[in-house]
């Protein structure tokens, strides 16, 4: 049982990145204080349940998925890289990933905002922030062809928009998960 969908998910990113090693027989002599502990492979199946039920939630969703890969799974951690041709095929596929992830919450972040002329690639920048990257102010002038002060404006707008589809997003997970029965309703 996972107090939020945020926990559940957290746990289960954490839990897929691990690998699974089969421990050594000290492990088995110690006391587990009357606790019974998921094995390595139950934990590692009950990570592969949360990740197959946000995707059949999220399934026609693109903007939710993308929303998901960048907060769960650090998507955007590649920096705006340059695919080049010594880059290994996994950078690469990696690369490609942020890129698409980036541009599917730059194009619903602009479309949530009132008409009129926007940068694409200020506002994917302010969506890379929103997630922890590091921009500077200076770059996102730059970007964003406007003056500093007019910055933390275009912050707010671009965050409200991603707070709004993280919102939509939990919401969902959040009732597919408590119909499945992986959320303590004591905690919701």
């Amino acid at each position: 049982m996972f107090r939020s969908v945020d926990h559940a998910i957290r746990w289960a990113s954490q839990v897929s990145s691990i690998p699974v090693v089969k421990g050594s027989s000290v492990f088995g002599m110690m006391a587990g204080g009357g606790k019974v502990e998921m094995s390595a492979l139950d934990k590692r199946g009950q990570a592969a349940l949360i990740w197959s039920l946000v995707d059949r939630t999220l399934d026609s969703e693109v903007v939710g998925r993308a929303y998901v890969m960048a907060r769960y799974c650090h998507a955007l951690d590649c920096r705006d890289v340059i695919v080049r041709a010594e880059l290994r095929e996994e950078q690469r596929s990696r690369v490609m990933m942020s890129n698409a992830v980036a541009e599917a919450l730059t194009v619903a972040v602009i479309a949530a905002l009132p008409t009129g002329m926007h940068s694409r690639r200020g506002y994917a920048g302010l969506v890379r922030s929103y997630f922890g990257q590091p921009i500077g102010m200076h770059s996102l002038r730059a970007d964003l062809k406007c003056r500093l002060s007019a910055i933390p404006e275009y912050r707010k707008q671009a965050y409200d928009a991603l707070d709004r589809i993280g919102t939509g997003v939990s919401a969902r997970l959040e009732e597919a998960m408590l119909e499945h029965g992986l959320l303590d309703v004591d905690f919701t």
